[in-house]
């Protein structure tokens, strides 16, 4: 047993029996199981994020979030333990196709724009170069020619067919490639990257001993319905 879990060492059943004395007590201890329970699972998934996917920033990061069990409604009455949830999920539409699996289109024309290695400087692993975002190309030319200065990058233009059809840029005599223009979509297969980490943390086993652990601590006062 790991050192952050609570080891169940009274009679459950009995206490339960005098919670049900306290008013409230029961939507106290599954609220606060539940939290429990839910912000481990936001760990692990920020966690998995951090393994299965290259964050090039925060952004995707900062997106996960979770919102919090109220064992009292608004108006103060308490609420039934059968409807309460922890949310856990996250803000951006594009980490919920990595999850469920799907397909990326793009987000405006027919043709999905992949940036290429020489776009990010060189390295797939890096983010790409902000002279090289679509919004700062701007509006692009069909078959381009300009050649760059000294070496320097030319303006990118488009160009080629089939596999080849994508945005370009000439770098002295070197034609090369920003975005790939060949695939209409990108087929993005299923990660079950966040329903898979809350399942590896919300066992039964550790809901009944944070469970257990809030019921102990009620009866106690050390945790009071207010």
């Amino acid at each position: 047993m790991s050192n952050d879990m609570v080891k169940v060492e009274f009679d459950l059943k009995s206490a339960l029996q005098k919670l049900k004395q306290i008013e409230g007590g029961l939507a106290l201890a599954v609220a606060t199981t539940l939290n429990e329970v839910g912000k481990r699972a936001y760990q692990e998934a920020l966690r998995t994020l951090k393994q299965k996917f290259t964050l090039r920033n925060q952004y995707v990061e900062r997106g996960l979030t979770y919102y919090e069990v109220n064992y009292r409604r608004s108006n103060g009455q308490f609420r039934d333990v059968d409807k309460m949830a922890f949310i856990l999920g996250h803000r951006a539409e594009f980490m919920a196709t990595q999850e469920f699996g799907g397909k990326h289109f793009p987000k405006s024309g027919s043709r999905l724009p992949i940036p290429t290695p020489f776009a990010r400087g060189g390295d797939w692993g890096k983010p790409i170069l902000r002279r090289y975002s679509m919004r700062a190309m701007g509006d692009i030319e069909e078959g381009g020619r300009g050649k760059g200065k000294r070496g320097k990058p030319g303006v990118p233009f488009f160009m080629g067919r089939g596999s080849r059809k994508g945005i370009y840029i000439r770098v002295g005599n070197i034609l090369q490639m920003l975005r790939s223009l060949a695939r209409r979509y990108v087929p993005i297969k299923a990660t079950r990257w966040l329903s898979g980490s809350a399942k590896a943390v919300a066992t039964k086993q550790l809901f009944e001993q944070i469970f257990a652990d809030a019921v102990r601590r009620i009866l106690s006062k050390d945790l009071e319905v207010k």
